[in-house]
């Protein structure tokens, strides 16, 4: 997701490391997107070439509109619901819309991958 970063490692005990990014170590965070490639020589001056990943960062999706008609909830369309209560899932609250039975502070999770 945007802003997050993951972990990548080369192979264990080579003798030097250049990732495409410029960074020249075993392991660290990468946060950018596009392609990403390491060339590693090992103690004997072989030197070995990884397949080409490719990173892509993905915005989060828009928070979803709720719209109320009486004690009727209803949440944008999504693939799928957790409703809360108060800050506690509601347990089988899973549809897109949801019946409210108390007075008090709704909102809804929604998943679209």
């Amino acid at each position: 997701c945007l802003g997050d970063s993951v972990l990548v490692s080369g192979p264990a005990f080579m003798d030097s490391y250049l990732w495409s990014s410029g960074d020249t170590v075993k392991v660290f965070y990468h946060d950018q997107p596009g392609p990403l490639s390491l060339v590693v020589v090992d103690g004997s001056g072989c030197l070995g070439i990884s397949d080409t990943l490719q990173f892509v960062q993905v915005a989060p999706p828009p928070a979803p509109a709720i719209t109320q008609n009486g004690s009727l909830l209803e949440s944008s369309s999504a693939l799928a619901y957790q409703w809360f209560f108060e800050g506690t899932p509601i347990g089988g609250a899973n549809d897109q819309t949801y019946t409210v039975d108390f007075t008090g502070n709704y909102y809804v999770q929604i998943t679209d991958t």
